[in-house]
């Protein structure tokens, strides 16, 4: 907003060329104040006396600098605290012009609930509290303004005054009052320009000290140097001990004391209520949070210890909330990686998307979304497919997914589920889903409840225990079997 930097060295530069205008000013009002009068006797005699001329001028400069302190003071703490205010002020504005009253999935909401009227009042009224924010800011700026703009002539009239006393009292000649005048005008117009600059530069520090300071702190993500053994097998042994997680600023536990240790390419499902911590078991296997307590290792080392980068190549992740950018459909597969045409396929087609792609108008060129011209809006199952096909492309050892047929028919699902070992094969899997049926596809089942793994097993198994994971299974089953009972 400063312009950073650039904005430091530009103020360093103007303060300095302020001092120097002083330096120079400052020559000749020493020389004005030893020039004696030449009238002996009266008032401008003594008011033109060297030591009267200097105390005078101390005197104005003193209070010069008095008044542009106070006012840069002020107007310090002022904009400190705009520029505290300044980001949630245009966060509220922002949100509803651009992703309630821009956004195209958001009108239809709008549309059937009749929204209209309580989002227009919403966005006067942030707009009123904006123009009174930015009046605030701009009152503040006239008043500083003003009361430095009067404090300099102030100065220049004192000015005129003085080289006219020692004009008068016969301590300089009318020849060079102008000179005089102008000395002392450069030297005001120098102590303003210095003043300016440090308060500009002030302000910048404002930002730039809340930068460095976020800048300077530590990486909470462990830096770890350890490269991540390259393995065609896939064998790779990851383990889970005593890990517990709450995010910053708060003790709410979202896992406790979880121990689980991953079997080699296995098809593993995590099961349970909303909120029972299975997602947050995966971004923690990923790396994308850290462990409050207990350590996560990948073959016996802590993953903390690995290069970062190098560990998350280990997976290939779709997530409930997945992303897809406006960029051609093949940048949205191959990600980070080169483009190969027949492996791009090869997923599009493993993942239910082949045909979909086909029909489109440029194939795997063609534009997502229609943030640009020329681009094409997916479904939500379209979507999930693509996503589906960018972590199978990835070819990543482990596999991670999180409800990824939430968004399809029944018929895709059922595609998915029969293709699901294809996928998966020679890979571990992980799959969170709350449809139970999906579960049977996996070797081995997880159910987590309030932040702990309170069962293990196969289907069969956790089923004959009859658990928490029989209860969940029968909830379900009962409205197939009644619908099937029914017809």
């Amino acid at each position: 907003m400063y312009g950073g930097l650039e904005s430091v060295v530009d103020s360093y530069h103007g303060i300095l060329a302020g001092l120097l205008n002083m330096a120079a000013a400052l020559g000749l009002v020493a020389a004005l104040c030893m020039r004696r009068p030449s009238v002996q006797e009266g008032v401008l005699a003594l008011a033109a006396q060297p030591w009267v001329s200097a105390l005078t001028i101390v005197l104005f400069a003193c209070i010069l600098s008095v008044i542009h302190v106070r006012i840069n003071s002020q107007s310090m703490k002022n904009t400190k605290a705009y520029l505290q205010d300044h980001t949630g002020m245009e966060l509220r504005l922002s949100y509803l012009l651009d992703r309630v009253a821009g956004s195209f999935n958001a009108a239809k909401v709008v549309r059937i609930y009749d929204m209209k009227d309580m989002l227009m009042g919403n966005i006067t009224k942030y707009n009123q509290q904006s123009k009174e924010f930015y009046g605030g800011m701009c009152d503040m700026t006239r008043t500083k303004n003003f009361v430095s703009g009067r404090a300099n002539s102030f100065f220049v009239v004192c000015s005129y005054l003085f080289v006219a006393v020692k004009v008068l009292a016969g301590a300089v000649s009318v020849g060079s009052f102008t000179q005089y005048v102008g000395a002392l005008t450069k030297l005001s117009g120098g102590f303003g320009q210095y003043s300016w600059f440090n308060d500009r530069l002030s302000q910048i520090i404002t930002y730039m000290g809340d930068f460095l300071e976020l800048m300077g702190r530590e990486n909470c993500h462990a830096g770890g140097s350890i490269p991540v053994e390259k393995r065609l097998d896939g064998e790779y042994e990851i383990e889970f001990k005593d890990v517990s997680f709450h995010y910053p600023g708060s003790q709410d536990m979202i896992l406790e004391h979880v121990n689980c240790r991953l079997d080699m390419k296995n098809k593993l499902a995590l099961v349970g209520k909303n909120g029972a911590g299975k997602t947050t078991f995966v971004k923690l296997l990923c790396r994308l949070y850290e462990p409050t307590d207990g350590v996560i290792t990948l073959n016996g080392i802590d993953i903390r210890r690995y290069r970062e980068e190098e560990y998350r190549e280990l997976f290939g992740v779709v997530f409930q909330d997945f992303k897809l950018f406006s960029f051609p459909l093949w940048q949205n597969l191959a990600a980070g990686y080169a483009r190969d045409e027949k492996k791009i396929w090869e997923n599009l087609e493993k993942a239910g998307a082949g045909e979909f792609v086909k029909g489109l108008p440029q194939g795997i060129d063609t534009l997502l979304f229609k943030d640009k011209e020329g681009g094409v809006d997916v479904s939500g199952g379209e979507a999930q497919k693509l996503a589906l096909a960018r972590a199978l492309y990835k070819d990543a050892p482990f596999v991670v997914l999180d409800e990824p047929t939430a968004a399809l028919d029944p018929i895709s699902e059922a595609q998915v589920y029969e293709s699901f070992h294809e996928m998966v094969r020679d890979k571990t899997s992980i799959y969170i889903s709350h449809r139970m049926s999906s579960c049977r596809f996996c070797d081995d089942i997880v159910v987590f409840d309030d932040g702990k793994i309170v069962e293990r097993g196969s289907h069969e198994e956790l089923l004959a225990a009859g658990g928490c994971y029989a209860g969940m299974w029968n909830a379900q089953a009962k409205y197939y079997t009644e619908d099937c009972a029914g017809e």
